[in-house]
């Protein structure tokens, strides 16, 4: 399964568009377009669907009080390549695995030692936004996988001293059940997605052991 924050997801094409005029039979002036619709008017033509307009839309989110951080249990450490964050584990209970195994885009992966908890660090040397990147996670879902996803939850939480989305969400894929929990961060410095998936049963007993590990992720201050 490949859940990307790649930016060849924001590459959009954009070229003018070719205007062609004919006359009718019956003596009509009309405009034809180079995708195959046609106006009266050479300034009315239908307008189009952008291709990000689902970046309009808006989130209600819960701003939490209470401060996290890294659990006492979570010794072992990995830093981005990018420099602006790290993650704290707790090793006794995650193990790292190459990240090509979850994701091709992925930084860092890893999976439960003793569950099927998978987990996906994705980082990008851009300023997306907080709150696109988490619209651009629920869209890269529904349009990978064709399916349609529901937001649990949608957080901002202080999480190490930096404020960070923590967007929960569920789809079904193939008679399945999923629940994505992952918290989204970007700055001037770059964007980081970190994404836990499992089913949705799973989900729930464990979720205080998956919160436990994305707690770890510290962004460096500026």
């Amino acid at each position: 399964m490949k859940f990307s924050l790649s930016l060849l997801l924001l590459i959009i094409s954009i070229s003018a568009t070719a205007q062609t005029w004919a006359v009718t039979q019956k003596g009509d002036t009309i405009y034809i377009y180079d995708d195959g619709t046609w106006s009266f008017d050479k300034d009315d033509r239908p307008q189009e669907i952008g291709i990000l307009d689902y970046l309009k839309t808006s989130f209600k989110y819960d701003t939490l009080s209470t401060p996290y951080s890294v659990s006492p249990n979570a010794k072992k450490n990995i830093a981005s390549k990018y420099g602006f964050f790290e993650v704290f584990y707790d090793e006794n209970v995650w193990r790292r695995v190459p990240p090509a195994q979850l994701n091709d885009e992925a930084e860092f992966a890893f999976m439960g030692k003793d569950n099927d908890i998978y987990v996906a660090i994705l980082s990008e040397e851009i300023e997306i936004g907080l709150d696109n990147i988490y619209k651009i996670a629920k869209n890269n879902i529904e349009e990978n996988l064709s399916t349609e996803v529901d937001i649990l939850k949608s957080e901002i939480r202080n999480v190490n001293g930096s404020d960070l989305i923590r967007g929960v969400m569920s789809f079904d894929l193939n008679g399945l059940d999923l629940v994505f929990d992952s918290y989204y961060y970007s700055d001037e410095r770059g964007t980081v997605q970190f994404t836990t998936w499992t089913a949705t049963n799973l989900h729930e007993k464990y979720e205080t052991k998956i919160l436990e590990l994305l707690n770890g992720i510290v962004i460096k201050k500026k």
